[in-house]
């Protein structure tokens, strides 16, 4: 469907894929942005919730996997749609992706700054997010060998640091093990059971959590890859992602010193480190990490939405206006135009919402993304050629995320709900309107 790509040039290696890959996974700093979120809601039922999660991502990335090695294009998952389900498709992924684009970098921005906050308490966070996004998008202008030479380095240091927490929380264990399997919270009325539907919220929250294999398909056509990689690699990143994020989720729960929620409605899980005398003292080389894990995770996803802004810049999906911008490649190969418009709308973002809003939103998105990833694969497998990556347990995996998705679905909240509903709308009005039209790649796109 959509003709190559000009201006973004093959010179990303395998390794530097991978590394890029995992830096918007971030299975570390995933835990870190979810976790409160999800505690605040299931308790420790939210291991229960990341444990079905777990299972829910492993059988959605199949279908990923299959679709990505058949269509390796820098959209990533609006490229998967476009190219396996036609135009119209396209335009609901459109609309996906326009408020996805919208919201993460500025989630990452405001919990990054959040974090550093508790180092530099005198700033105040929409200012420190203020100046996360810019470090985001100052990357991301970079030429993307150098770029992915900073992330590589960054995700060397989160690891380091994820070690260093899951061994405090090892060492520091407080709660039994039955807490997993009677999921309790304490709102400061003494503790209560959580219920079912509390923990189908957290399912959905730790599915944005372990979101981010198929990110290596944002970059695929500057990365000189046999396409059957690309399914390789979604698989094994998911299962490196689900193994150390539902372990970390695990072992902090345990090592929770109580199960309260703190004013704010969430366990920060800097508490872990606070609660002894060498935790005090490394308190800050925790915050300083995990600061860098999501600076690092938010430089790799500004990046990839940049990309994706393209690819759809590219099927001529945006208004006029917004197309022309989102066309211009500059000389080192960046789309420089998509990125400039996350930019302004992100910073919007950062000054509008808050974090656990953000969280929520993204999950309900995200569920209406992978069903359509899903009918994608099987379409595709009736309708198109062989992909090099063929999905094993053919066709058990898309049909039981399909019904996974559609039944949280209908157990979200009735704001996550409506938000839902007006997503579908706009996408059917852009469905219904669209005539067809490709934008045309600028001529001196390539020397800008």
């Amino acid at each position: 469907m959509a003709a190559p790509m000009r201006g973004l040039r093959p010179v990303l290696s395998l390794p530097r894929l991978v590394a890029l890959t995992f830096a918007v996974i971030a299975p570390s700093a995933s835990v870190f942005l979810t976790y409160g979120s999800a505690y605040a809601r299931a308790g420790t039922g939210l291991v229960i919730g990341y444990g079905l999660a777990a299972v829910l991502n492993l059988v959605t990335m199949l279908a990923y996997a299959e679709l990505g090695s058949a269509f390796p294009r820098a959209g990533g998952d609006y490229s998967l749609a476009a190219n396996a389900l036609g135009r119209k498709a396209a335009n609901f992924y459109t609309i996906f992706f326009a408020f996805k684009g919208m919201i993460i970098p500025a989630l990452l921005s405001l919990t990054a700054a959040s974090y550093i906050h508790m180092l530099i308490p005198t700033w105040p966070v929409s200012w420190l997010g203020a100046l996360c996004l810019a470090l985001f998008i100052g990357v991301a202008f970079l030429e993307i060998t150098t770029s992915s030479r900073v992330i590589t380095v960054m995700v060397a240091i989160e690891a380091t640091v994820y070690c260093l927490f899951m061994a405090s929380a090892v060492v520091f264990v407080h709660q039994p093990w039955s807490v997993l399997w009677h999921p309790m919270i304490d709102r400061g009325q003494g503790f209560v059971r959580v219920p079912w539907s509390s923990i189908w919220v957290a399912t959905t929250t730790a599915l944005y959590g372990y979101n981010g294999a198929q990110a290596c398909l944002y970059y695929s056509e500057e990365t000189p890859a046999n396409p059957r990689d690309f399914g390789r690699l979604i698989i094994f990143a998911t299962l490196i992602t689900v193994a150390v994020e539902f372990l970390g989720v695990l072992v902090t729960t345990l090592a929770l010193p109580h199960l309260g929620v703190d004013r704010h409605g969430a366990i920060p899980l800097v508490s872990l480190f606070r609660q002894t005398t060498w935790g005090r003292r490394m308190a800050p080389i925790l915050i300083a990490g995990v600061s860098i894990a999501l600076i690092d995770t938010g430089i790799a996803t500004t990046m990839g939405y940049g990309r994706i802004y393209f690819a759809i810049a590219r099927d001529g999906h945006w208004p006029h206006i917004i197309n022309r911008l989102c066309l211009r490649i500059n000389g080192r190969g960046v789309p420089v135009g998509a990125l400039l418009l996350l930019s302004g709308i992100n910073a919007t973002m950062i000054l509008l919402s808050g974090v656990t809003y953000l969280i929520l939103f993204t999950g309900s998105l995200l569920l209406l993304i992978y069903l359509g990833i899903q009918f994608a694969a099987i379409v595709h497998r009736f309708r198109g050629p062989t992909p090099p990556y063929r999905m094993p347990l053919w066709p058990m995996p898309p049909l039981l995320a399909t019904i996974a998705m559609l039944f949280l679905l209908s157990h979200l909240g009735r704001s996550q709900l409506l938000s839902v509903v007006i997503i579908l709308i706009l996408g059917t009005i852009l469905a219904l309107t669209d005539h067809g039209k490709q934008e045309s790649m600028p001529k001196d796109n390539l020397h800008r």
